[in-house]
């Protein structure tokens, strides 16, 4: 077969009369396209692993994704509490108008949730001292943190305290964000829109009555625009941000994978945490710029406790469908309280006596059944749109077309659909009922056949696929999909490089056999050990041609100039690549020495070229010594069939679509096609007619069934190839 393709390529090439010129046009059309592919694979692979996101991501990971404290209840309801609380004394505050015994001890118990309330309490300096103390902590924190991501990236812990104190400072954070945020803020807290005088007391204890305005609010005596408060507040303000982002960051990747889990406050994606957060922080920014200004407050606080009831009642973020009723209660109690500040600001009774008191005796006896409503309202809103989403379904007349079976607005309501999945056996509460988990998946179908590029849609998919039916090779393919979508958001990278890190340690605990997390990393590591060398050869192409320019006798120096510039351009995108590349397979000899030559030959940097060769050396006795090869976990699978895949047989690795991936040199000389004929085509093409247009049908009822159904054992290349029809006996 390989002999009759060669001769027709031979007859081919003579009869086409091609001069040397068109050749060498042809070459270079595919030395463009070649490049073309390099960069693009080079961008989705250096668009989520450069820069200061992957030691994040292995900070927040070593830190959030070991270790989850809300599958304890007390944990749960604290966090639930404590988030109320401090929303509650933002909304709830003398004044706005609220007039309560504020003696009573329940007020006295939580208004010190308020850090900054006993922190203002003594004196200014006290409060001050406790500003840096905040600000140590904080810088305290990202140091430990940046050791951490050292230690994750060497992949060695020598202390472990480090990541527990992390870990404590993550979950003051969940707990008392507010708070903490409030203790800052309180430093520019200066009465910035108010209009009026109050009266302070001065060094030499007598009394005056001055103008408040760009004062500080709880120490009115401060100027805020004068020294030394004025570089108090910047560094309050700067404390401010980091802390804010921190807390962004915390939330962002505080999401739970599996649909099944049993974590009270576990939610699938951290979108609506995150916006929640966003509503939270303007709360408290609202408190302390708008001082005195009782119409913009107002105003702002209404549309921030709806937006959170709206979030909570129309997204149901978490998995434990409880805990967001409860939740939107909680929230709802904050918007009824919020409307009387608008009323007690509006009413025109207001100054009339006991009228304030009258307003707030009504806002505290309607908090319970607002409680009690905004519950009920949550769970009408969930229990009656599954129900509709499930009557549809299931009424769908016979060969109703899976896109038309119900139509969903979004991917958000496809996942929150498929949470029917969350239904156990009554024999044995750790087993999913087989019915809810095949009606979740037919749901997530129909979402995929709407939205069939969205990376929240595409992760509801793979989640289902890991955690719920186990399929570790089509999974991890749809997470290494997402992270190349230009839609995808830093919190989808997040989930792909935690499902990375869960599939190396489930690799780890395999001692045999070899696993499919394994194959699927096997297959990106070829991939991007390809792209890798044809980044190198571009470079090295940039060398060339200036090199070649300079033997012409007439030449521009614009154009040696820009020929310079795309050399350093090439150099420094290579070198990037370089270095992820080393920073994903520590263990691999080949990546080092080919680093090596690129630093002597296009860097000209042999001095630097010798280390690396040295440590490839180093890596390769360690080799020798272990009698193996020193593979990373992504090249886990050529350990166990290196021989077998290079030597002895025909290899083709497919992916979930019957996309081929790798086909090995004797899969090539086997079916007589080159690689770049086969890879990245459907394995179809290498199968005769039935079997051919049933393949496809036959990969999907063993991704969503578990049953193997294999073709004929015979196959050949399709009638329409140019290559060779010859029929091949195989063994499947």
């Amino acid at each position: 077969m390989v002999k009759a393709k060669d001769q027709d390529d031979a007859g081919s090439s003579a009869g086409s009369g091609s001069s040397i010129g068109s050749r060498q046009s042809n070459s270079g059309a595919k030395d463009a396209a070649a490049l073309k592919e390099t960069q693009e694979e080079a961008d989705a692979l250096l668009q989520t692993k450069t820069g200061f996101v992957l030691p994040l991501f292995s900070v927040l990971y070593s830190t959030l994704g070991t270790e989850k404290y809300d599958h304890l209840l007390r944990f749960a309801a604290a966090r639930v509490c404590l988030d109320f609380v401090q929303l509650l004394l933002l909304v709830l505050r003398p004044e706005y108008g609220f007039q309560f015994n504020t003696g009573l001890w329940v007020w006295q118990a939580i208004k010190w949730v308020e850090f900054a309330n006993p922190l203002t309490s003594k004196s200014y300096e006290f409060y001050v001292v406790w500003i840096y103390v905040g600000v140590a902590i904080l810088v305290s924190a990202i140091g430990v943190a940046a050791w951490v991501s050292r230690c994750f990236r060497l992949n060695c812990f020598p202390y472990v305290w480090p990541v527990m104190l992390l870990m404590v400072v993550n979950a003051a954070v969940f707990l008392f964000y507010v708070s903490c945020f409030t203790v800052f803020l309180a430093a520019f807290n200066c009465n910035w829109f108010m209009e009026g005088q109050g009266e302070i007391e001065t060094a030499e204890g007598a009394t005056e009555v001055v103008d408040l305005r760009f004062r500080l609010h709880r120490f009115p005596e401060i100027q805020c625009l004068e020294l030394p408060h004025l570089a108090h507040g910047i560094v309050a303000f700067v404390a401010c941000i980091v802390f804010t982002l921190v807390a962004y960051a915390v939330t962002l990747t505080d999401y739970e994978p599996n649909p099944a889990s049993r974590r009270w406050l576990a939610t699938p994606h951290p979108s609506v945490e995150v916006w929640a957060l966003t509503a939270k922080t303007i709360m408290a920014l609202n408190m302390a710029i708008f001082s005195g200004q009782l119409y913009i407050q107002s105003v702002i606080m209404c549309l921030a406790t709806l937006f959170l009831c709206y979030l909570f009642i129309r997204w149901q973020p978490h998995l434990n469908e409880w805990v967001n009723h409860i939740r939107s209660g909680l929230y709802c109690m904050l918007f009824w309280a919020s409307i009387f500040i608008a009323i007690m600001k509006f009413d025109h009774r207001r100054e009339h006596p006991g009228h304030l008191k009258w307003l707030t005796d009504i806002m505290l006896m309607g908090l319970a059944p607002v409680l009690v409503f905004g519950a009920a309202l949550s769970f009408a809103r969930l229990r009656l749109s599954t129900y509709h989403i499930l009557k549809t379904i299931r009424n769908a007349p016979e060969g109703t077309r899976i896109k038309d079976l119900y139509w969903f607005s979004t991917p958000e309501e496809v996942e929150v659909a498929s949470r029917v999945l969350r239904r156990w056996i009554p024999e044995d509460d750790e087993v999913l009922d087989p019915e809810a988990v095949q009606m979740a998946d037919l749901i997530i179908q129909i979402g995929l056949a709407h939205f069939p590029e969205h990376p929240r849609m595409i992760n509801t998919q793979a989640n289902f696929l890991i955690s719920v039916q186990h399929n570790y090779q089509m999974g991890p393919s749809l997470l290494q999909h997402i992270a190349k979508l230009e839609d995808s958001t830093q919190a989808d990278h997040f989930t792909v490089f935690a499902r990375e890190q869960e599939l190396k340690a489930r690799s780890k605990e395999q001692n045999q056999g070899v696993g499919l997390s394994d194959l699927v990393g096997y297959v990106e590591f070829q991939r991007n050990f390809r792209m890798l060398a044809r980044a190198h050869r571009a470079s090295l192409m940039t060398l060339k041609a200036f090199w070649t320019a300079l033997l012409h006798e007439n030449i521009e120096f614009k154009h040696l100039v820009d020929l310079f510039a795309k050399i350093e351009a090439t150099a420094k995108r290579t070198d990037k690549i370089f270095k992820v590349l080393l920073d994903r397979y520590p263990n691999n000899e080949s990546i080092y020495r080919m680093y090596a030559r690129f630093l002597e030959h296009v860097r000209s940097d042999p001095w630097t070229a010798n280390k690396y060769t040295l440590a490839a050396d180093q890596l390769e006795e360690e080799q020798d010594k272990s009698g193996g090869t020193a593979l990373t976990q992504e090249q886990g699978v050529a350990s166990s069939i290196g021989n077998l895949s290079e030597k002895n047989q025909a290899i083709v690795v497919i992916d979930a679509a019957g996309i081929m991936l790798v086909a090995n040199k004797q899969a090539q000389k086997l079916f007589g096609y080159k690689k770049t004929e086969l890879e990245g085509k459907n394995v179809s093409m290498l199968m005769p007619q039935p079997f051919a247009g049933r393949h496809n049908g036959y990969l999907r009822t063993h991704i969503h069934t578990g049953s193997l159904r294999r073709p004929a054992v015979t196959y050949k290349p399709s009638a329409n190839s140019h290559h060779s029809g010859d029929v091949v006996q195989l063994l499947l």
